[in-house]
């Protein structure tokens, strides 16, 4: 089953749920206009303050500080969206809405966006999403970005107990007398 790209959705659909991008719309209003607020604002200001000397040393920290306060809410905005996406992902993860959960994440793995994913929660999720609708080419994509670059983190530990639970564990399998078994079970042992 093949998901529904952005271009193949209706215009009235909402990207998520029409819940989660309520939520996420008022976080992008509130964090976005006190961004524009403060890009028109600030400058002013600073043409007030900088205007006797506009090279002095002064005049230089006053525009560094005016790009930090004007760069402060765009910041936090996206950290505060990326929280929002992540919320949701788990809520609807919960649900088993696994078109919702991929909706909710896919943010996370365009082109140069992986960096918002610092745990690697995000893949983990979406890995679930994507052998949940039968993608699993995209799942093992999504699986490797979690044990190869977020390796130490929890969200890789658990991918790693996922898999070694897939791995055929039964004794029975094993076409050897007893003492074989014990042998190759007892070097099991020593390895971990």
């Amino acid at each position: 089953m093949p998901l529904i790209t952005s271009n193949q959705r209706s215009p009235k659909e909402p990207l998520i749920t029409a819940e989660a991008d309520r939520a996420l719309l008022r976080i992008i209003i509130a964090y976005g206009g006190v961004f524009v607020v403060l890009f028109i604002v600030v400058p002013i200001f600073a043409g007030f303050v900088t205007k006797a000397s506009p090279l002095s040393a002064e005049s230089k920290f006053l525009s560094t500080v005016s790009t930090l306060i004007i760069l402060t809410p765009f910041f936090l905005g996206v950290s505060k969206l990326n929280k929002t996406r992540l919320y949701y992902a788990r809520k609807y993860a919960e649900e088993e809405d696994w078109k919702a959960v991929y909706y909710s994440v896919e943010s996370f793995t365009q082109l140069g966006q992986n960096w918002m994913d610092s745990t690697g929660e995000a893949h983990y999720l979406i890995a679930i999403a994507y052998e949940r609708l039968g993608q699993k080419a995209d799942a093992e994509k999504a699986r490797s970005f979690v044990t190869k670059h977020r390796s130490s983190g929890e969200w890789a530990m658990k991918l790693r107990e996922v898999e070694a639970g897939r791995a055929p564990r039964r004794i029975s399998d094993i076409k050897a007398d007893k003492g074989d078994v014990v042998r190759k079970l007892n070097k099991t042992k020593r390895r971990f």
